[in-house]
């Protein structure tokens, strides 16, 4: 073979096709991709695939493969450069420590390693643990307080007891955890078993287009809702009770704007970013602001809405263009570039500035 290797890789011109090559790296464990100089001496190579592979330089030996997984020759010596051998893009180089007193597996093999096991009781009576700061906290599973009604059919509760208590035709508000604990309003419109994950759920339409779907999961209808209205929800994150809908969006959305009198004349103060945070409604001496497009909203009349600990405090003190566009309370969508919005979302977003201006006073701008 090394005949073979001098004629493959002699290379009389010197000179290289590209400058940086790409190739698979594999060794005992550990597989990646990388990109190499080619300009780089075999000796700086091992240099660099000493912290990725665990093998010493003294000892490791590197072995090139083809794109088809086939051995073309070993990068047997250190002061030659890289690209004096047939290195193209999305080879493998395979690297072996040679060392005879290598234990193997000692970085890889887990099960070498020496564990700390409790048993699930001695865990439940510890005070420093997350199952124990979820307890305090009523996170999660934990929510209510209450461990019937709160724990997961792997616990054995399928939310039967809770769902009892609940009927189809109810006004409903929903705690929604992953979305910083916001409430969601609406009108319950399924109660029951599901096709997707067992126990019981409620079929929920919202009052605003927050939810997922109109009704159908995975080819399954349940209930007929409104587009992006639908939404399911534990029976134990559901409120039943006398929750009139809040107007914020139904006016905009699916009804005609009533008329809000004659508006200031539009505000021309220019804000920054950081200057526009600091009317989020946390200082109550302070109007509270909201942009879109760019475009400032003093939205003071509806504090409450938009106060800290209310269901819209997110898009308070920011352009929350792609939120209200995506039609989402997350505090991580509340951002002023839209360019990822489709079609009907912008759509959305429109409406939503056509309420903006019609409602509330605009104040200035906001630079971004």
């Amino acid at each position: 073979m090394a005949a073979a290797a001098s004629s493959l890789l002699h290379n009389p011109t010197g000179a290289f096709s590209a400058a940086i090559v790409t190739l698979f790296v594999s060794s005992e464990g550990v597989t990646s991709e990388r990109r190499f100089d080619k300009g780089m001496s075999v000796l700086s190579l091992k240099e660099r695939l000493e912290p990725i592979t665990g093998v010493p330089c003294s000892s490791m030996r590197i072995t090139l493969y083809s794109a088809s997984d086939a051995p073309i020759c070993s990068l047997d010596d250190d002061t030659k450069m890289v690209g004096f051998y047939p290195v193209q893009d999305f080879m493998r180089i395979h690297v072996v420590d040679t060392n005879p007193h290598r234990v193997k597996g000692a970085y890889t093999d887990v099960s070498q390693v020496k564990k700390f096991e409790i048993s699930d009781e001695e865990y439940s009576k510890r005070s420093d643990s997350v199952r124990a700061f979820k307890q305090r906290m009523k996170l999660g599973r934990f929510a209510d307080g209450s461990s019937e009604a709160s724990a997961s059919t792997t616990d054995g509760d399928d939310f039967s007891a809770a769902a009892a208590k609940i009927k189809v035709g109810d006004r409903c508000e929903v705690t929604v955890d992953d979305e910083g604990g916001l409430a969601k309003r609406g009108e319950v419109k399924f109660v029951g078993l599901t096709k997707f994950k067992p126990g019981y759920w409620i079929g929920i339409e919202y009052d605003e287009p927050l939810g997922k779907h109109d009704g159908s999961v995975d080819g399954q209808r349940y209930f007929d809702a409104r587009p992006r209205h639908g939404a399911f929800a534990r029976p134990n994150k559901v409120r039943a009770g006398d929750y009139p809908e809040e107007d914020l969006m139904d006016e905009i959305m699916f009804g005609p704007n009533a008329d809000y009198g004659t508006r200031k004349p539009p505000g021309t103060k220019v804000f920054s970013p950081e200057e526009l945070a600091k009317y989020n409604g946390a200082d109550a001496a302070q109007p509270v602001y909201l942009a879109l497009k760019g475009v400032v909203y003093d939205v003071s009349s509806a504090r409450n809405m938009y106060a800290p600990g209310s269901g819209y405090s997110a898009f308070a003190g920011k352009d929350a263009s792609r939120a209200l566009g995506m039609s989402s309370l997350k505090a991580e969508d509340c951002v002023a570039d839209y360019s990822t919005l489709n079609a009907e979302q912008m759509e959305t977003l429109d409406k939503w500035v056509a309420f903006y201006q019609k409602k509330y006073d605009v104040v200035g701008t906001v630079k971004l």
